[in-house]
């Protein structure tokens, strides 16, 4: 991790904006194309604390799915005149847009086919992230981009890992982590202890889901999340896909992975990249 920046020289145009920070493009005098995360000045504290923990968890993976971070340090805040200190975080510059941009751009932008194959280098990233001894925490259509690989067919890269989280470690039954719509059961109850890789593929299952249908699994506003307590959601959403049309191979994998027991799941993204290859050369 060696870029030091002066940022307020170095900033090109912004790309995202998220609760804590704002990603945009870093000028360097190197070739590869880079970006640099920019924590907001308004959650100093909390801002660093998660861009110091996705950087720490990134510097432990090395997968051709899952962005790369090249530096992390503190800096003035390259648009505040007080140069007020903020962090940052040197990565990858991905050409390209989230799964969430797509699916709401065009009504159906991914056949099922096309949907199995992007999740099947999610699985993959996913796997690299459970055997590191990780759970990624906030699977969803947004964290995911799509861009291109050197021989220009469709690749996925999973992007911000401020919720990753040790295999086993505490959190608060009270708190939820994650994205309404798209967190597993155990965790919709609070079960913490019982997350691991299982809660995460689940998650793939309900973004697989959303790329299949365009439509979140599950709606819930914040003010009735009380109600994501009640499994009828789940049973709901394995209803629906038993309903919906989709190629019965397709159709069995969803199922599995969006099971509402976790032994009753894919138990690692080893399974589920096989499930997914079998499911496809049935097809063919």
């Amino acid at each position: 991790m060696g870029y030091q920046p002066k940022l307020k020289d170095q900033v090109g145009v912004r790309l995202g904006l998220g609760g804590f920070s704002t990603v945009s493009e870093f000028r360097h005098s190197g070739s590869q194309p880079l970006a640099v995360k920019i924590s907001c000045h308004e959650y100093k504290d909390k801002a660093l604390e998660l861009l110091q923990r996705e950087a720490n968890v990134l510097a432990c993976l090395n997968h051709p799915n899952i962005v790369k971070v090249y530096g992390l340090g503190t800096c003035p805040d390259p648009e505040m005149e007080e140069g007020r200190p903020v962090a940052f975080m040197v990565m990858d510059l991905l050409r390209g847009h989230s799964l969430e941009y797509y699916l709401k751009k065009t009504e159906h932008p991914f056949s099922p086919l096309g949907a199995f194959m992007l999740a099947r280098q999610v699985a993959e990233a996913l796997g690299a992230v459970h055997r590191a001894g990780l759970v990624y925490e906030d699977l969803k259509p947004g964290n995911v981009i799509l861009t291109k690989g050197e021989d220009k067919t469709p690749k996925v890269v999973l992007v911000d890992f401020s919720l990753a989280e040790r295999v086993g470690w505490y959190i608060p039954p009270e708190l939820i982590s994650g994205t309404i719509g798209y967190i597993s059961p155990e965790k919709a109850q609070g079960w913490h202890y019982r997350c691991d890789r299982r809660s995460d593929i689940f998650s793939l299952g309900a973004t697989l889901y959303e790329l299949i249908y365009n439509k979140v699994p599950i709606t819930l506003s914040v003010p009735i999340l009380s109600l994501l307590r009640n499994w009828r959601y789940f049973d709901e959403m394995q209803e629906n896909i038993q309903s919906k049309p989709l190629a019965e191979p397709f159709k069995q994998v969803l199922l599995r992975l969006t099971a509402i027991e976790m032994a009753n799941r894919y138990q690692s993204c080893a399974e589920v990249v096989n499930a997914i290859d079998s499911a496809v050369a049935s097809l063919r």
